[in-house]
């Protein structure tokens, strides 16, 4: 039996922490197949007060549809300590 990945979703701890405490702006953005592994990679970033960015979250997605993007989203905002924190600006 061959098992292949499908999606891998990554996010560092300090992210994790950074995201909990600027968590007003997000920027989301995926760039189509353009690595080696020829799979889409979704980002989110974030704004802290400062206005400087960080990335929160990486995402290979083999295929690019609402499924894909929805079990992304919903791993995401499971990282949210309050759902108080939700994002006001997407």
């Amino acid at each position: 039996m061959t098992v292949t990945v499908q999606d891998i979703f990554w996010a560092r701890p300090k992210s994790i922490k950074l995201f909990n405490n600027f968590s007003i702006v997000l920027i989301m953005d995926t760039t189509y197949k353009a690595n080696k592994y020829i799979m889409s990679l979704f980002e989110i970033v974030g704004d802290t007060s400062i206005d400087m960015t960080y990335s929160i979250v990486f995402a290979f997605m083999m295929f690019e549809k609402e499924d894909n993007l929805t079990w992304v989203l919903q791993i995401f905002f499971h990282l949210l300590n309050s759902k108080e924190n939700m994002p006001k600006i997407i």
